[in-house]
């Protein structure tokens, strides 16, 4: 149960992002199709001044250039929607993939290395070993305990459980803060 608790954020977040990049994909396909289509509207010709027009045999030119520009108009409609509904879905995967995967990938490394310091002090205390031995794993021990393992980006937010209680911390700020602008706002 508890894998399925932890996979199906991931599951989720990435079937948003697979859903988004294929929505891209076939907006990408259409807006080549409609440049495809304006590059073979006709050739440039020259009229008797020396201005370059499009040649005035082809009928339905102007219609052509109607149907063009309804159907770009309705992939940047489209495109405004995609990005409407996709917007915010596609920032919390962001976020939860960039944020909530490195911090528990940190958070694990960072047990891992403490565990090293309890199964050392385990060792010296539970068996019996030779002075040569008790003195390598003393030494060790002292050296572990005074190496911190910690990961940090760039030294100044540290990647581990903090930084979720950090942006824990912020966004209930900036809540509460948009919570009194909004009480104290003259109604409309």
């Amino acid at each position: 149960m508890t894998l399925l608790l932890r996979v199906s954020p991931d599951f989720i977040g990435g079937w948003v992002i697979v859903q988004y990049t294929i929505s891209l994909k076939i907006i990408d396909r259409r807006f080549k199709s409609i440049n495809s289509t304006i590059t073979k509207l006709g050739t440039i010709t020259n009229d008797r001044n020396g201005v370059k027009t499009l040649p005035e045999t082809q009928i339905s030119l102007s219609h052509e250039i109607e149907s063009i520009k309804y159907a770009y108009i309705e992939l940047c409609e489209m495109c405004d929607d995609i990005a409407e509904f996709y917007g915010l879905p596609v920032l919390i995967s962001i976020i939860h993939y960039v944020t909530i995967n490195i911090i528990r990938f940190v958070t694990a490394t960072i047990k891992q290395s403490k565990k090293t310091v309890k199964l050392t002090n385990s060792l010296l205390n539970k068996y019996a070993v030779d002075k040569e031995t008790e003195k390598q794993l003393t030494k060790f021990s002292s050296d572990i305990l005074h190496s911190k393992v910690e990961f940090t980006a760039c030294d100044i937010i540290p990647l581990d459980l903090t930084l979720l209680s950090m942006i824990t911390g912020t966004i209930a700020s900036y809540l509460v803060i948009v919570v009194q602008f909004r009480i104290n706002s003259p109604s409309n």
